[in-house]
């Protein structure tokens, strides 16, 4: 880069009525070619800043960050309640995807179907226990 501009400023000489203004450190110089290959006059390119960051762009951006993160948790793990083991209840954990039993039995089921391991909430096995499973809004 140091050669180019060297050869640069030995070919041309400034004109009459052009000043040339020092580059500052933080700017990019880069050479502008022809089409021929030779080069052209130097372009300067300054570096362009943004508005200011302010502290309450700083903190909306934390809560929705922080917010987004507990989202992405709350779907992605298999359950948010867990029955305890000193209880030996047959409901054993549940989720917003699956909930899990051992060997349950819902009262209001006329089949009397037992229940063994992890559903998805959504399956057609689950369906008997939709009403209990996700009561419907008042």
């Amino acid at each position: 880069m140091d050669s180019l501009r060297a050869k640069l400023d030995r070919k041309k000489k400034p004109e009459q009525g052009i000043e040339l203004q020092p580059v500052s450190p933080s700017a990019q110089v880069k050479p502008l070619l022809t089409p021929s290959g030779s080069a052209a006059p130097m372009v300067v390119i300054k570096p362009q800043r943004g508005p200011p960051v302010t502290p309450k762009l700083l903190a909306a951006a934390i809560i929705v960050f922080l917010s987004t993160l507990c989202s992405l948790i709350a779907f992605a793990s298999p359950y948010w309640t867990k029955s305890f083991d000193a209880t030996r209840n047959e409901f054993l954990n549940a989720g917003l995807w699956e909930s899990c039993y051992y060997k349950y039995r819902h009262p209001r089921d006329y089949y009397a179907k037992e229940y063994i391991g992890c559903y998805w909430i959504f399956s057609w096995t689950m369906y008997r226990l939709d009403d209990w499973l996700r009561p419907p809004a008042k």
